[in-house]
């Protein structure tokens, strides 16, 4: 494992330095995308578990996806458009000879299976209203990212064996530890003034939509990644492989001790408020099934806690002589006026707005693309609208825009996913799946504050762990796995 944690990082390393690179130089940017595009689709065609390998590392690390994008008559296509067709195509390609074993699938009546059709039969409705009622742009970015849910079918086929949940796992925690480098460097360097904000790497990071950089003063920046949420994921599933206990090699400690480290540290950097609560919540439901699943968790719990607080004091510790900021305590700071400053107010300011347009079409909502007209205290947008007056289809608060635009019976079936997904994960003593649930939890809870189950983030892991219900886990605690 050891060799492939790091072939992985440095292909990621690789990747996101040409992104970089044809950032400084655009005139070669398209000859970079269009080998790496062709480069995914021969490595899908050659074996489709590559694709989706691919697929995942990319969810891992890419943010908004547009690591690698090309402007076609006026439509983005980004390098993460190009791995769901091949995957998506690759697999149907392969699956016409089965089609009357995809249909099979449609007409069972499993709770699960019947939520993600009325799920996906609200999406549809959704896209078509809102074709009809609103502005087509604003219906494409609201609606595309629904398509992963095409992916459903490649998840559960291609990872239906013990071995592709660990090589996920394996890609996963590559990422966590090369995102974790990647993003003390950034911080180092805009703390001392080696990048700055609008220029250089603020810049690449912004276009891409890899994540945001903010200035807080005092020699502190926030740098948050989107992708930062997995790091918060793979803190559960490592803090349950310790809880579990498994193998007792020294090295195996070192690395599940290393991985949880940077894990941490990446939720910490992030500064997200939102990502902090929802790794809490995840936190707390594994340590309360832990303990009633198995005996000795009670003591390991134990020992986790004095770990886990452990840990923290030295990331505060880290990020003070990092920045040379010896006062700051980012969850002090970030939780002071937490809803008085802009982005805690912002959310403040949409809840009523978006209630009043729900409450126009509360049962089969008023379609994607649908815009609501909030009061901002968001500083970028006061200074291009000093009233603060913003119209905008995007909304922080997660649950208030899915019920907007697919309205309570949309809302309601994805709840019953969600729920059902969990309620599966962690019913048995299959710690991987157990985790993958309080995994799922902390996402949910997440979504709240933070839109992610819209998203291809949130949604990639929504079919991780849809995955992850169907692979042939045994539910025996001692099976013997790369990561048990």
């Amino acid at each position: 494992m050891k060799k492939q944690l790091i072939i992985t990082m440095t292909a990621m390393l690789f990747i996101e330095g040409l992104s970089y690179f044809s950032s400084i130089f655009p005139p070669i940017h398209p000859l970079f995308f269009s080998a790496l595009a062709l480069a995914i689709i021969i490595l899908t065609l050659y074996d489709l578990e590559i694709g989706l390998y691919l697929l995942l590392a990319e969810l891992f690390i890419g943010g908004g996806g547009k690591l690698f994008a090309v402007d076609i008559n006026g439509i983005s296509v980004t390098i993460r458009m190009v791995l769901f067709f091949a995957v998506f195509f690759g697999w149907l390609g392969e699956q016409l000879e089965n089609m009357p074993r995809i249909l099979r699938f449609t007409r069972k009546r499993d709770v699960l299976t019947i939520s993600y059709m009325v799920l996906g039969t609200m999406v549809v409705i959704s896209v078509l209203y809102g074709i009809i009622a609103n502005n087509y742009s604003n219906v494409y970015q609201d609606a595309n990212a629904w398509l992963f849910f095409l992916l459903l079918g490649p998840f559960i086929d291609i990872l239906r064996e013990k071995r592709t949940i660990d090589t996920v796992l394996m890609i996963l925690f590559a990422s966590v530890l090369w995102m974790s480098a990647k993003t003390l460097a950034f911080f180092y360097m805009f703390s001392h003034n080696y990048a700055t904000v609008g220029e250089g790497i603020y810049t690449w990071i912004r276009d891409t939509r890899m994540g945001e950089v903010t200035n807080l003063g005092g020699g502190i920046f926030r740098i948050f990644f989107q992708s930062h949420v997995y790091s918060a994921i793979a803190l559960v599933i490592l803090l349950g492989l310790i809880m579990h206990g498994g193998r007792r090699r020294l090295s195996w400690a070192i690395f599940l001790s290393v991985s949880l480290y940077a894990a941490m540290l990446n939720v910490t950097l992030s500064m997200s408020r939102s990502l902090w609560i929802g790794a809490l919540a995840s936190i707390f439901f594994l340590l309360i099934l832990g303990v009633l699943k198995y005996p000795k968790a009670v003591r390991i719990s134990a020992v986790i806690g004095v770990l886990f607080s452990a840990i923290l004091l030295s990331q505060i510790s880290l990020i003070r002589l990092v920045s040379g900021n010896f006062e700051y305590n980012p969850f002090i700071a970030r939780s002071q006026n937490a809803v008085m400053e802009p982005g805690g107010s912002s959310r403040k300011n949409q809840f009523w707005p978006i209630m009043k347009e729900i409450l126009e079409h509360p049962i089969a909502g008023s379609g994607f693309g649908e815009t609501v007209t909030y009061i901002s205290d968001d500083p970028r947008i006061r200074s291009k609208q000093p009233d603060g007056k913003y119209t905008t289809h995007a909304f922080e608060l997660g649950y208030l825009g899915l019920w907007l635009k697919i309205g309570l019976i949309g809302l309601g079936a994805y709840l019953v996913v969600l729920l059902t997904l969990c309620n599966k994960l962690v019913s048995g003593k299959n710690i991987i799946r157990i985790s993958f649930g309080c995994g799922l939890i902390g996402l949910m809870v997440t979504h709240a504050f933070s839109p992610y189950l819209d998203h291809p983030l949130g949604i990639g892991f929504v079919l991780l762990s849809t995955a992850v219900i169907f692979a042939n886990y045994r539910e025996n605690t001692q099976q013997k796995t790369e990561f048990l």
